[in-house]
């Protein structure tokens, strides 16, 4: 009873440990094992072109640098599940289409143009081309920041292709019985790249 005191009045006082706040310290062990492939991290543990929202906080896939691990994470859930499987469905699906548009078309519309079959292969394929490049980059983003970087140009590219594919078989039917004007208005389209400025061509 009288140590404590003593001990207080010659300065030696106990000091306590700083508090730690377990919420924000990161775990001593991963959730799932590296072996298995499925370890997901939160977006304090990721490198920062790999966990840049604040508002996803968890999910995030381990960088791996690996073709295979990146495959691999098609069959276990993260962050990027829905989006890779919404575009993959839809691709396979529009593949599926666009054989189907090749084998039977003749037979549907036997007096369909050739043309009408160009411009909805056309359509299919530039659908095609979008869902496929979203799956891969949505795939390959935790790769590597170089390889996110190109499969993220390579999405932003589809995604022109579809539009691109869309604006090409919408003016076809909207002036279907008019050529002269579908190709004044395509002329129009084309040459307005020539009036967009340089900083917004980049």
């Amino acid at each position: 009873m009288t140590v404590l005191p003593a001990l207080r009045s010659r300065g030696f006082v106990a000091s306590r440990p700083p508090r730690v706040d377990l919420d924000e310290t990161p775990p001593l062990l991963p959730r799932k094992s590296q072996e298995h492939g499925a370890l997901t991290l939160s977006n304090k543990e990721v490198p920062h072109w790999l966990g840049e929202s604040n508002y996803i906080l968890t999910g995030y896939r381990v960088p791996c640098n690996s073709t295979a691990r990146c495959f691999y994470s098609w069959f276990y859930l993260h962050n990027e599940t829905v989006n890779i499987y919404t575009h993959l469905i839809p691709a396979i699906g529009f593949a599926a289409a666009e054989v189907f548009v090749f084998r039977h078309f003749e037979t549907l519309y036997p007096e369909a143009p050739v043309a009408d079959k160009a411009v909805f292969s056309l359509f299919l394929l530039t659908a095609i081309m979008c869902m496929s490049c979203s799956t891969l980059f949505h795939t390959f983003m935790s790769h590597s920041e170089k390889v996110a970087k190109a499969c993220l140009r390579a999405d932003y590219m589809g995604i022109a292709g579809l539009i691109f594919g869309d604006i090409i078989s919408g003016t076809y039917v909207v002036f279907y019985s008019d050529t002269v004007l579908w190709a004044i208005y395509w002329t129009s389209l084309l040459n307005m790249h020539d009036i967009i400025p340089p900083e917004i061509r980049r």
